[in-house]
């Protein structure tokens, strides 16, 4: 068996309860002598099985008709007991898929769900752009703080339908930067993510323009 370790990680609930194949049982076993991240959650769940099969075992012992004389089961007992060892393989599989789940979740991993999306995250200012004079254009900007520099959150409409237009950033350090070009689109809508490196505090005004210069609209800080 040739597999990666997420092929081969979740065979450890089968593992666990020794329900592997010899040729899945020797893979995963080589596997885990060179995967320290399965080495930890293997140490997690190893012992659950032998847990619930002595709380098993107590549950489902016979009572001894006298202290001197061993009970023998009725072929009843024997039965029910043969149910409850079914019952309980059955149950240990779920128990063990679930421990597995919280321990893989603890470690930063899961199989078969969705840890959830990453949060978008809030805007720190929002400033709606004027237009320039004979421009029709609706622009919003958003600026979304980050240790390196700032986001620009983009969204524009009623822009030019032919062209090219491009995105600057000016900032009190003099700087001029150009964070962002495109061409212009028949709907005359635009929707875009850029950065640059001025911290927030110090970002000036962001201007849309064509290409060839002429601006479109500006937002002032």
């Amino acid at each position: 068996m040739t597999a990666g370790h997420d092929e081969l990680q979740v065979l450890m609930g089968a593992y666990v309860l020794g329900g592997l194949s010899e040729a899945d049982h020797a893979a995963f076993a080589e596997h885990l002598r060179d995967c320290p991240v399965c080495q930890r959650e293997l140490a997690q769940v190893s012992g659950i099985p032998r847990l619930l099969d002595l709380a098993s075992d107590a549950a489902l012992m016979p009572a001894a008709e006298s202290s001197n004389e061993p009970a023998m089961p009725e072929p009843a007992v024997v039965l029910a007991l043969v149910r409850a060892r079914r019952r309980r393989t059955r149950m240990l599989t779920t128990v063990a898929a679930a421990v597995l789940a919280v321990a893989m979740f603890g470690a930063g991993t899961a199989i078969g769900m969705n840890l959830g999306r990453t949060p978008t995250p809030s805007a720190a200012a929002r400033i709606s752009a004027s237009p320039a004079a004979g421009s029709q254009a609706s622009v919003q900007v958003a600026f979304v703080t980050k240790q390196w520099g700032t986001e620009l959150q983009v969204e524009g409409a009623g822009l030019p339908t032919a062209g090219e237009m491009t995105l600057w950033v000016y900032d009190t350090g003099g700087r001029d930067t150009q964070v962002a070009t495109w061409s212009a689109t028949n709907s005359g809508k635009v929707k875009l993510t850029t950065a640059c490196s001025s911290q927030l505090g110090d970002i000036q005004r962001v201007e849309l323009t064509t290409l060839s210069g002429t601006v479109i609209a500006t937002a002032q800080r």
